[in-house]
């Protein structure tokens, strides 16, 4: 079984609850070093974005996002610098 194949045939149940119709598409966003601005505006550009998604025929109900950051306290420093956000 080649690693496509084997890929294909991991279930995903953790997305399937969160996405209550699914999840068929999913975003991940990796963060390194950003500032509380710079997140804000990536997630500003995915949300803007999901009528493409739409347009493309994708349902957005089936649309999951992941946020990957290079480690909880880096990230949490970053975003308790900036409570507005």
């Amino acid at each position: 079984m080649g690693a496509l194949d084997r890929e294909s045939q991991i279930n995903l149940p953790l997305f399937n609850e969160l996405c209550e119709h699914g999840c068929e598409f999913l975003i991940t966003v990796a963060m390194y070093n950003e500032g509380a601005n710079e997140m804000k505006n990536t997630m500003e550009g995915v949300v803007k974005n999901l009528k493409a998604f739409a347009d493309a025929g994708i349902d957005q109900r089936k649309i999951a996002c992941v946020i990957i950051a290079d480690g909880i306290r880096p990230f949490m420093s970053t975003y308790q610098e900036d409570a507005e956000l």
